[in-house]
């Protein structure tokens, strides 16, 4: 079985798009990897423990050359980081929200309370 002259060309064109993807592939993931700096972060404490060490250890694994900084500090101070352009970003809890700063949820959670089952807040609980 032969192609036709046509089935050929576009054989042709295919192949050498292909290329051109696989290449265009090739330079953004070189791109990626020569991409250095600083990302500066301010987080409330709690969630500088609770997920930001796997989100660093993820972060720079994908971008070894690209340093963070942590600003561990309350939500207020962190809000006001991000305002003040003092980090790129925060992590912090909804309380009072700035109109010159953009929201959006990272993390549902529950709290819970904890108390010895013959505490008298455990008889009310119950």
């Amino acid at each position: 079985m032969a192609l036709t002259l046509y089935g050929q060309n576009f054989a042709e064109r295919s192949a050498q798009l292909l290329d051109n993807v696989e290449s265009m592939l090739a330079d953004i993931d070189k791109v990626s990897e020569e991409r250095t700096g600083l990302v500066t972060v301010a987080t409330v404490p709690s969630a500088a423990c609770y997920f930001m060490p796997d989100v660093i250890r993820r972060f720079q694994s994908r971008y070894p050359r690209v340093r963070i900084k942590l600003i561990d500090s309350s939500a207020g101070n962190v809000l006001d980081a991000v305002a003040r352009s003092q980090a790129d970003f925060g992590i912090c809890f909804a309380g009072s929200l700035p109109s010159e700063i953009e929201f959006f949820p990272l993390v549902e959670d529950s709290y819970v309370a904890a108390c010895r089952r013959d505490h008298p807040l455990a008889k009310k609980l119950t």
